[in-house]
């Protein structure tokens, strides 16, 4: 417990020093800097001479300005992101600056600020999203997160459409509906989540975890189905998998760039220290470690995607420190998410050890995502 309130103290005194006040309410010619659409034209429908900020959140203040000159109807906040600057984009949803600054294809942005259009001011979404989802689908496609972009909430609309619950979607959005796993899942893809959506509320967390790694990796197996497979026989295959990959040979030696420095806090006693894994020859030793199947991360980790980081419990004794536990962390780097945190043989984590998690999870301006506690 002490150790728990030392990290919380020193939080909390960081938060302290680095907290930058926008207490001021700015003028509408001070905030068409974050937005990348004219503020006259013929989809304005207030003028903009008329704005006044009713609050001193410099955020809010550019949302209030875009509810000012568009909106007359419930808009879905993610669709904000394409009237938004990447400036704009860095303020309102926290993205970071390389992914803020990502370019799009001019007609992907046009196609998506018609959705915002057509929300905002009564027309039909639906028609708009006729080529890509039916109207089901585009009824919840309008009821989608915000930590999504257009292109991932458009999965995300499927897989809620067929009935994968909440929890269940999210660690899919994460883990296996990026690029390059769904262009691998080809027309697979929706007998896998119709999978999931029949069996996903049978599925333990543990299951959850080992089946989605085994999906991963089937992706990539063309001739691999998920038409018409039973829980049972899912995870007899994930098992054999799991056991044969487990100890995968290391190969040709691959390093990536670290994002998160050495962290640490420390008592009388003992400390915690987390740092990142940054070569496959890291993820290898920690698969024998910890007896889990971190090294076929790899991938995710060199293009990006995912970071690993290693969280120790450290007691000194007299002949150095002794290593007491250990945590494996996963975060998924476009969403600024704590996805995963495991400790040896995927057993899930105790309470305090949970509070430091939260702890350097928001020194490192994460979220933990909501399914990584179940």
């Amino acid at each position: 417990m002490a150790l728990v309130q030392a990290v919380l103290a020193r939080d909390n005194k960081l938060k302290n020093q680095t907290k930058v006040s926008h207490a001021k309410r700015k003028t509408a010619s001070e905030l068409t800097r974050f937005l990348a659409v004219p503020v006259k034209g013929s989809q304005v429908i207030r003028p903009v001479d008329t704005f006044a900020s009713r609050t001193y959140s410099l955020e809010r203040q550019v949302e209030e300005l875009i509810g000012h000159l568009f909106i007359r109807y419930r808009v879905p906040r993610f669709l904000l992101r394409s009237l938004l600057s990447g400036e704009g984009r860095e303020l309102v949803f926290r993205e970071s600056k390389a992914v803020a600054n990502r370019k799009q294809k001019r007609a992907v942005i046009e196609w998506e600020r018609s959705l915002f259009y057509a929300a905002a001011q009564g027309q039909s979404v639906a028609k708009l999203l006729a080529p890509h989802l039916t109207k089901k689908e585009a009824h919840w496609f309008l009821q989608a997160p915000d930590a999504y972009s257009v292109a991932q909430n458009l999965n995300w609309a499927r897989l809620t459409a067929v009935g994968v619950t909440r929890n269940v979607a999210q660690t899919l959005m994460t883990r296996v509906c990026t690029p390059e796993t769904l262009d691998a899942l080809g027309g697979r893809a929706p007998d896998l989540w119709r999978f999931f959506a029949q069996f996903g509320h049978e599925m333990t967390p543990e299951t959850q975890r080992h089946l989605i790694d085994f999906v991963i990796a089937m992706a990539n197996q063309p001739n691999f189905s998920f038409k018409g497979r039973t829980l049972r026989s899912m995870i007899k295959l994930s098992h054999e998998w799991h056991k044969m990959n487990r100890w995968g040979a290391l190969g040709v030696f691959c390093k990536w760039p670290s994002l998160f420095e050495p962290w640490e806090v420390r008592n009388t006693t003992m400390w915690v220290r987390a740092i990142e894994l940054v070569s496959n020859r890291d993820l290898h030793e920690e698969t024998r470690r910890q007896m889990h199947c971190v090294f076929t991360y790899t991938r995710a980790c060199m293009k990006g995607e995912a970071r690993i980081v290693r969280m120790s419990w450290l007691c000194d004794t007299l002949t150095g420190y002794l290593e007491m536990t250990r945590v494996t962390i996963e975060v998924c780097v476009q969403t600024k998410q704590v996805v995963q945190a495991l400790g040896r043989a995927n057993r899930s984590l105790l309470d305090e050890e949970k509070r430091v998690v939260r702890t350097w999870a928001t020194a490192h301006g994460l979220r933990i995502a909501d399914y990584v506690w179940w």
